[in-house]
């Protein structure tokens, strides 16, 4: 655990002056933090020698007296630097907060120190509201590296060989690109087909075409999730108790069902045919990490991503029908990689190959790791979860921030909510 006499305590200028209290014994870190109104923020900080290139669990626990909902307005940041000074600051981040409820917040996190680091600056904050935090359990400690923790994702791309098609020719084409995924891909962890597969381009009505889950086009998919001891995932058209659903599901390895997802934003159309939307973002905890699902139009809705990484998602798949516009795929589809800092899989099946639009794989930076425009083709890319993209100067100041962290830790949930209530006060609803 940490010295208590490093600790030293300081306010930014022109705001409210905090109250400081160390009631730290031998034993035992007590650092108290109390902002007297919104207009304030205080911050206990300290440096300590560290190792250039190894890793570390920080943790504190923020014990909060006269306020349940903290949000972000309580946390802690490391600065790893070159020498004491703030100058030689190289990279920043927030520790996560691992267990959050009531009136304790757990922060703990395990970080790598940059190669050209030797000191690391614990800052414990509490800004912009009235309440008093009490910081204690402090502690910085050398542990085993994290491993890299790679995926192997295969996204598909699928053209109509006919138009109108039928469900056995849409399955006999499912199954010849996993015929030839098998062959030619070694160990794919996750294979992505696009919306609606199974139906596609069949133009018959929902009555005859729906399925269930599970039902025949679960069973047939789970037969080939256990030959190829592989994730697969795409959606139907759900047919449950008379009602039906652009419901998307993921088999396990084992070929089970490892959940599934109804399509919150529906287009017109989809309204019109009689499809009804889900109520919920599901996120998926499958054996190598968390994904979940933005289906086609939901993509274009930005709280669709973001809710699944405030859920927990590391991967964003986005099965599509779709899309006939270049600057959505060009601009639209890496921004939601972008604004969440979360790899993002895009499975297409093209009705109109005029101008073929590509399948694509992208990391949490937006850069396109894999594509494929072929017809019945397939593109894959190896995706290290782990792997922190960083930014100089993305909010940090004169060093290296990460966006997938920042996104989440400086959001303000609580201004959000007061804005949508009052807009709710005037027009009678909260869109």
């Amino acid at each position: 655990m940490i010295n208590r006499a490093r600790w030293q305590s300081s306010h930014p200028n022109n705001v409210a002056v905090p109250v400081f209290k160390d009631n730290s014994t031998a034993g035992r870190t007590s650092l108290s933090t109390e902002l007297k109104s919104p207009d304030s923020a205080g911050l206990w900080t300290a440096d300590f020698a560290i190792e250039a290139g190894a890793s570390y669990r920080i943790m504190a626990e923020a014990h909060v007296t006269d306020s349940s909902d903290v949000f972000n307005d309580a946390g802690v940041v490391v600065t790893w630097k070159k020498t004491v000074a703030l100058e030689t600051q190289i990279q920043r981040e927030y520790i996560d907060p691992e267990i959050s409820g009531g009136k304790l917040i757990l922060f703990s996190s395990v970080l790598t120190a940059p190669e050209n680091a030797k000191f690391a600056e614990i800052r414990l904050f509490v800004k912009w509201r009235k309440m008093k935090v009490e910081w204690r359990n402090i502690g910085i400690k050398k542990v085993k590296a994290q491993a890299p923790r790679p995926v192997r994702i295969v996204t598909t791309k699928v053209i109509p060989a006919n138009s109108p098609s039928t469900v056995e020719e849409n399955i006999r084409q499912a199954g010849a690109l996993l015929e030839r995924i098998r062959k030619e891909v070694k160990n794919p962890d996750l294979i992505l087909f696009p919306e609606n597969m199974l139906d596609r381009c069949v133009r018959s009505p929902l009555e005859e075409k729906g399925e269930t889950i599970p039902g025949a086009f679960t069973k047939y998919l789970s037969a080939w999730a256990r030959r190829l001891n592989c994730n697969i995932a795409t959606t139907i058209h759900e047919k449950a108790k008379g009602r039906y659903h652009n419901t998307a599901f993921i088999l396990d390895r084992k070929g089970r069902i490892a959940g599934k997802y109804r399509k919150v934003h529906l287009t017109l159309s989809e309204m019109e045919t009689g499809i009804l939307p889900g109520n919920e973002f599901t996120v998926f905890d499958l054996d190598f990490g968390k994904v979940g699902f933005t289906t086609c139009w939901d993509n274009w809705f930005c709280e669709s991503s973001r809710i699944l990484r405030l859920k927990g998602a590391e991967m964003i798949l986005f099965p599509l029908a779709g899309d006939g516009d270049f600057n959505h795929l060009e601009h639209m589809w890496p921004t939601r990689a972008m604004d969440n800092g979360l790899p993002l899989v895009v499975s297409v099946w093209q009705g109109d190959p005029k101008r073929p639009v590509p399948s694509r794989i992208y990391d949490g930076t937006g850069k396109i790791l894999a594509e494929t425009t072929e017809s019945l083709g397939y593109a894959e890319a190896l995706v290290d979860l782990n792997k922190k993209h960083r930014t100089y100067w993305l909010s940090v100041g004169p060093s290296l921030g990460e966006g997938r962290s920042l996104y989440v830790r400086e959001r303000r949930p609580e201004i959000y909510v007061k804005n949508m209530k009052d807009w709710a006060g005037t027009h009678g609803d909260l869109q």
